[in-house]
């Protein structure tokens, strides 16, 4: 086992985040960095995709008595999120410490809510949705560590459809992919210096070199244990909660590419291609068909909520947070509701 009770090194202190297309490995990623000792990443409630859409509607946020509205609502989604937090978020202490005065302000004094609970010094957000909101990260912290998760889009395809969290049809997962990696070759073209691009493939093959090169990036000293996540509490829990995480605890998976030239028919392999073989391109995954540009496919939104269905009914039978992950859709369905009063 390792030594998990290390003391934290001194080191930087601004946050880092995992950005990119969700099923890129990205708990794998969280795992690992979690394992140093000057490090906490917590899972994430992916509090600024689910309510960037809805920040508006809480009004002025400069004003104190709007921001604790909307920091009760982000507080008690940390109650009923699938991967409990080992705290309770006090959201008028959110609304006093948030800096901006807005919905990222408080999503910022949610995880240094957090990171007072650890002995770490230092806290990342692995919700891959930041990808859209790296300009206001830099604002607050000019030195976040930003790491660029990315992974061949026909084995996320592959992922994903097994995935209640991700578009299950491969055309629709593609097309998440396309759009994501695009932002984010976009900010790498506008800012090399600040975001490390990490392909899954090398995380995998060659943890050690590429988990070195990641420390160096966010400026922090290697740590053996971070090749030993796999032994960690953490990575023990969250592989028993659902079949989606179920590889957190098998380590570093050497295999765990080219699996679409097995699991994905020739049609759907083209389908990804055509969605995003320009960037797959540009990220060094050669395309292995003629794929033009994207055609129209009427069936498309029908073989999506069949297969959803299927990967619904899986996680019903083999998911033990399967009931919470419904109580939070539904929850935030009637907040959706309730804040589009006037």
């Amino acid at each position: 086992m390792p030594s998990m009770a290390a003391e934290p090194a001194a080191g930087p202190t601004d946050p880092l985040f995992i950005i990119g297309t969700e099923r890129s490995g990205s708990n794998l990623l969280r795992l690992v960095l979690d394992a140093h000792p000057g490090i906490t990443v917590p899972h994430p409630p992916h509090v600024m995709n689910y309510f960037s859409r809805l920040e508006h509607r809480y009004g002025a946020l400069e004003d104190r008595d709007r921001r604790v509205r909307l920091a009760e609502d982000i507080a008690r989604l940390v109650e009923i999120h699938i991967h409990p937090w080992d705290i309770q978020p006090d959201p008028v202490r959110m609304a006093e410490d948030a800096v901006p005065n807005d919905l990222f302000g408080l999503f910022l004094a949610l995880y240094e809510q957090h990171l007072e609970s650890t002995p770490a010094r230092r806290w990342g957000c692995k919700s891959t949705f930041m990808i859209h909101h790296v300009d206001r990260i830099l604002a607050r912290f000019p030195k976040a560590g930003l790491l660029w998760l990315v992974r061949d889009p026909r084995d996320v395809a592959v992922s994903a459809r097994k995935s209640v969290f991700s578009p299950c049809d491969p055309r629709l997962s593609a097309r998440l992919w396309s759009a994501q990696q695009a932002h984010g070759l976009a900010l790498e073209a506008r800012m090399p210096e600040r975001i490390l691009r990490i392909h899954y493939e090398a995380l995998t093959t060659d943890p050690d070199t590429t988990i070195r090169a990641v420390c160096n990036h966010l400026e922090e000293s290697f740590h053996p244990d971070m090749l030993q996540f796999s032994k960690t509490q953490n990575a023990q829990r969250i592989a028993q909660m659902m079949d989606s995480w179920k590889n957190a605890s098998a380590g570093f998976l050497k295999n765990n590419s080219q699996k679409w030239r097995r699991e994905l028919t020739e049609v759907e392999i083209r389908a990804v291609e055509e969605e995003c073989g320009e960037q797959m391109e540009t990220l060094g995954y050669a395309r292995s068909t003629d794929a033009g540009v994207p055609v129209s496919d009427p069936l498309l939104y029908l073989r999506e909520a069949w297969e959803r269905t299927r990967v619904e009914l899986q996680s019903l039978r083999n998911d033990a947070n399967h009931w919470k992950r419904w109580n939070r859709r539904a929850w935030l369905t009637l907040l959706d509701l309730r804040t589009r009063r006037p």
